[in-house]
């Protein structure tokens, strides 16, 4: 496979015709060719007989290398798995279908138990607005203290961060500004912030939908519910149908999901690959 420095307008175009072949499943490497062109990071592509046939494209985070890849054949999977291995970066986070997360694992042979998520769609008409009260709003994050020592908790919290390079990874001004952008929104009753949630990944039809978390004081009060139906109608205002992975093992989130109107595409896996 051959890294693409410069990547000229030809070259994306040809590479975002080959992602919307399964425009669903690629909407994280779609969006970094259509949205974030000016900072999108290592992009490896395979060809044969000068078409397309696997694209791979890294993208250090502040936490790893989030690594997503599309391949049209076991052979490509092949090819990507020789890739991750000559590059041999120690924090690859591989995010996949998770049976060819598997594969490549297999080949690389690492035996490990994948975290599986499940992968969902939302079916558009099965939305139901919540008839919420004035006080509750959802609002665009803004560049000010409040909102940025919130939204740098939260991301301590749902990922997990523990030590302080941790820390100091994921909540960098850097990395915080960048994902403002994108957009991160913030749950807001009697103006007081009580969870958080963000767009990251968008195609011509979808939107991702992630980092849904409420504050631990505020737990168990339904709160979680009204951020993502307040997100749904965001995404649904852009005319994009919602999509999210949920912990295989959440049972309560995924309940609640499924109950909103969400359907299971396929089993899904952000993987460590170390």
């Amino acid at each position: 496979m051959n890294r693409l420095v410069d990547i000229t307008d030809k070259e994306v175009q040809e590479i975002l015709n080959f992602l919307y072949l399964d425009e669903i499943m690629n909407v994280f490497l779609i969006h970094y060719f259509e949205k974030q062109k000016d900072s999108i990071g290592e992009v490896y592509i395979g060809t044969d007989e000068n078409e397309i046939t696997e694209v791979v494209h890294i993208k250090y985070d502040g936490n790893s290398h989030f690594t997503s890849f599309y391949s049209t054949s076991i052979d490509g999977l092949d090819k990507i798995a020789k890739l991750i291995q000559e590059l041999n970066y120690s924090d690859i986070l591989l995010a996949g279908i998770a049976e060819e997360v598997e594969h490549i694992m297999t080949r690389l042979d690492i035996d490990k138990e994948l975290d599986l998520n499940t992968y969902y769609q939302f079916n558009v008409d099965r939305y139901d607005s919540l008839n919420l009260k004035k006080a509750i709003k959802l609002r665009k994050a803004i560049r000010n203290n409040r909102d940025i020592k919130k939204i740098k908790k939260y991301f301590i919290g749902f990922f997990g961060a523990e030590t302080k390079e941790e820390i100091q990874r994921i909540t960098s001004n850097e990395k915080i500004h960048e994902d403002m952008e994108n957009g991160i929104y913030l749950l807001e009753i009697d103006d007081k912030i009580k969870g958080m949630a963000r767009f990251f990944g968008e195609s011509r039809k979808y939107i991702d939908i992630t980092t849904v978390y409420i504050d631990e004081e505020y737990r168990g009060k339904g709160y979680g519910k009204m951020l993502m139906q307040l997100m749904l109608k965001q995404a649904l205002e852009k005319n994009k149908i919602p999509i999210i992975q949920v912990a295989l093992s959440n049972e309560v989130a995924k309940h609640i999901y499924e109950d909103m109107g969400f359907h299971k595409v396929c089993d899904y896996t952000f993987q460590f690959i170390i």
